[in-house]
């Protein structure tokens, strides 16, 4: 078999698994009933909390977060399926809080094509955060450059993801991204040391201003700063593409 032959394969699967997916969405079981669009805006002050546990799970829709926010978390929700009101759970001691927001699970009922969801979450970038991340059908952003975040896990389902790590870090940061079907890009500050761990499976994975030393990926800053981004990356049956700042990526 042609050393292009495994990505072919792949991206073949991944033309059919989107087709089949996206019949199953539309045909499967009771439809949805669509209403107007609706708006749920909810904001959790800042107090005394130093460090922010926020999980995150969207079936269907977009979801955007970001820095910025002078309070702990603002939160913004549009959907016109009442059925899709986010299920949020806060709690708050000693100076830790968890924030859980879901989608609720609608199982086989039919998502009409006229169903939307955008989620838009701004956290406050000076508290220590750890994210957990659960994301189905649809295009997710993260731009956590400024922001103290300390540990990233994501299971990627079918879609587009964005995560922007592009920024000023004091503190070491792990992330865990478990690849689907789609394309992800992860975006590095060149200033902060980088060591990444990847396997491509039947997807693909592409870097540039990174060099192989060992068994693992790091760039000219690895071993060199305080602060650390140590990255693990399954790559799954879609593509993903790791690239220092704004430079364009090189297939590995």
């Amino acid at each position: 078999m042609c050393k292009g032959a495994p990505y072919a394969v792949g991206l073949l699967l991944l033309i059919t698994v989107l087709s089949f997916s996206t019949s199953c969405v539309c045909a499967l079981g009771e439809r949805l009933a669509v209403g107007d669009m609706a708006t749920d805006t909810h904001s959790y002050e800042l107090g005394d909390v130093r460090s922010l546990d926020l999980e995150v799970g969207v079936n269907i829709g977009t979801l955007s977060i970001k820095g910025g926010a002078e309070n702990l978390v603002d939160c913004e929700f549009r959907y016109n399926v009442p059925k899709w009101k986010p299920e949020i759970d806060y709690r708050e001691s000693g100076g830790r809080a968890t924030l859980s927001i879901k989608q609720p699970d609608l199982g086989s009922k039919s998502i009409p094509n006229k169903a939307k969801s955008h989620w838009d979450l701004v956290v406050n970038g000076d508290v220590e955060l750890t994210l957990l991340l659960d994301v189905g059908i649809g295009e997710t952003v993260l731009a956590l450059g400024e922001v103290s975040v300390t540990s990233i896990d994501i299971n990627q389902g079918i879609g587009e993801l964005t995560l922007d790590l592009d920024g000023q870090r004091t503190s070491d940061l792990s992330v865990d991204i478990d690849g689907g079907i789609g394309r992800a890009t992860v975006i590095l500050p060149r200033d902060v040391g980088v060591r990444l761990e990847a396997d491509a499976g039947i997807g693909a994975i592409s870097t540039l201003g990174l060099s192989r030393r060992g068994g693992a990926l790091v760039n000219d800053a690895y071993g060199e700063t305080d602060a650390t981004i140590e990255l693990n990356i399954d790559a799954g049956i879609g593509s993903i593409a790791v690239q220092i700042g704004g430079e364009a990526t090189a297939q590995i």
